[in-house]
């Protein structure tokens, strides 16, 4: 799946939906009938937060989440099964992505969406957790973007280990959020999101493919 990327680390397409398909799902998301759910370690794991928790800029803060599908981490192969009776949500965004790679098929990992509100207290330069989804396995990812709002996703120099070394971050390229929008990008390169300054809430979808 290298080729989708050619000599690029990311790319960003704005076309890919409809605005009605744009406004069915965001309606969907934002419905007194969708569930979402707490998570426990704000924007990543424990781990993660641990190592990067004392650099100045990382804030993080708590989030809402909903998983759509998930990877059996006991199962040595990382077969990936739905957990969410929404999951048609994905299916159509998988089948639209495919449709503009031009790919016959495209194997997902893992599937969620993410919601973020606006932190009273938060500044233009804090971000979340720098992280990278699943460092033992070849993949890439594409992040939806639900909503016009602030919060870019932001890449950094290096790997999470020379940082956590360094205690350095350098922040190399941001990618605004748009309503309809989606970002592609190699599943190694260090990233994290931004909670929302100026907007009420930030909604993206998460998705991280294998390479074929």
């Amino acid at each position: 799946m290298s080729d989708i990327f050619g000599d690029k680390d990311w790319f960003v397409v704005d076309d890919i939906l409809t605005l009605q398909e744009q406004n069915d799902i965001g309606s969907l998301l934002t419905s007194n009938y969708f569930p979402w759910y707490l998570s426990e370690y704000y924007t990543v794991g424990k781990d993660h937060y641990e190592q990067f928790k004392h650099f100045p800029n990382v804030k993080d803060h708590i989030q809402m989440v909903h998983q759509f599908y998930n990877a059996r981490d006991e199962d040595p192969e990382y077969k990936t099964e739905a957990v969410s009776d929404r999951k048609e949500i994905i299916d159509l965004l998988v089948k639209k992505i495919a449709k503009y790679l031009k790919k016959d098929k495209l194997v997902i990992l893992r599937a969620k969406a993410n919601l973020q509100h606006q932190i009273t207290d938060n500044k233009k330069e804090y971000y979340n957790t720098p992280h990278v989804d699943e460092p033992s396995i070849k993949h890439w990812v594409c992040i939806y973007y639900l909503n016009d709002s602030d919060g870019d996703t932001l890449f950094f120099e290096g790997d999470k280990e020379s940082a956590v070394k360094k205690k350095d971050l350098k922040i190399i390229h941001s990618v605004s959020p748009k309503k309809g929008r989606f970002l592609f990008f190699k599943g190694n390169m260090l990233h994290t999101g931004k909670h929302p300054f100026d907007t009420n809430v930030r909604i993206v979808i998460n998705m991280d493919f294998y390479y074929d």
